[in-house]
């Protein structure tokens, strides 16, 4: 079977809903899907020769980066809203499969808090860009070629997890009495 690169060459995002007039694609300069960091501990063993990081099964907390050209009166009030809401940002972006050209779709939603917007340095000859960061993740799905790849609910505790569509701590749930 013949390798293939699969190169995201389209991006969109929509805050607070995906809503067409909540679209940033015009402006969007880059976004950085959650990074997945298992949290570890490091073992010595008294009797051994070397150290090992043992995983804990479970994620570092979860943050989305993503920078807009300009200053954007709708997003700035995003940033500690009253009441502190978590809302929805829903990614979308083009795959184009290079062997096939194929284009295949990303769909990841990402229910967090704007924890920070920095509007970058402004001046004379300078094009302005604005970053900012969604952090409070509580849940967060990616879907590619309409195939769920990861799942996290944080409210769900160990049942609110899949990888590929499987309940990774599905015995532990059962164990902990919170589903099969």
């Amino acid at each position: 079977m013949a390798q293939t690169i699969l190169h995201v060459d389209l991006a969109n995002l929509f805050i607070g809903d995906d809503d067409p007039t909540k679209s940033q694609h015009l402006v969007l300069k880059g976004v950085t899907l959650p990074q997945l960091t298992e949290r570890t501990k490091q073992h010595s063993p008294g009797g051994g020769v070397m150290d090992v990081e043992i995983g804990l099964r479970k994620l570092q907390p979860l943050t989305m980066p993503f920078k807009l050209e300009g200053v954007n009166l709708d997003v700035l009030p995003r940033f500690m809203p009253a009441g502190a809401q978590r809302i929805k940002y829903t990614m979308r972006a083009n795959i184009r499969d290079l062997l096939t050209h194929a284009d295949i779709p990303l769909l990841a939603v990402i229910t967090g808090r704007m924890t920070q917007a920095n509007l970058n340095e402004m001046g004379s000859g300078n094009a302005t860009e604005t970053d900012y960061q969604i952090s409070e993740i509580f849940q967060y799905q990616l879907i590619i070629d309409n195939q769920e790849k990861y799942y996290f609910d944080f409210f769900s505790g160990v049942a609110g997890v899949r990888i590929d569509g499987t309940a990774v701590f599905s015995t532990a749930a059962a164990n902990l009495g919170l589903g099969a």
